[in-house]
């Protein structure tokens, strides 16, 4: 397992390629580890979970939510192992899908964040005043 995950592609490792090469040999990456993951036995459960993160099972980040203080950093961590070159405007869908794990704990400035996403300044602006209770702008 180790070094499949030393052989996880790096986008820094493909300067001068495109990024169809390097989506390519992401996807190759991806289905060695559904492969490990769907024919390996496992004895200890630590060692699956990882592999399950490797392929971006989205319930064993859920799982493990606890390593993540926020929406957004378990987001990020997700999208590391499922689209490495996700573009900004995919964030908003992709951050629907975190958002409800953390519902309870969202503040003020999660919500900006989320109304940023969906590039709606409108609302963004909104929030801040009422959130900062500072209308310099």
């Amino acid at each position: 397992m180790v070094s499949l995950l030393e052989q996880m592609p790096l986008l820094e490792n493909f300067s001068g390629h495109s990024l169809s090469e390097f989506k390519i040999s992401w996807s190759m990456w991806q289905d060695r580890c559904k492969q490990v993951l769907e024919t390996t036995h496992f004895v200890m459960d630590e060692s699956s979970d990882i592999l399950e993160i490797m392929c971006g099972k989205l319930e064993c980040f859920v799982k493990h939510k606890d390593l993540c203080q926020t929406w957004y950093h378990l987001l990020t961590s997700h999208l590391l192992y499922t689209n490495p070159t996700v573009s900004v405007m995919s964030l908003h869908h992709a951050a629907t899908e975190m958002v409800p794990v953390y519902r309870d704990h969202m503040t003020p400035l999660d919500e900006i964040l989320l109304s940023a996403m969906e590039f709606d300044a409108h609302q963004v602006l909104t929030l801040c005043i009422s959130q900062f209770q500072n209308s310099w702008w």
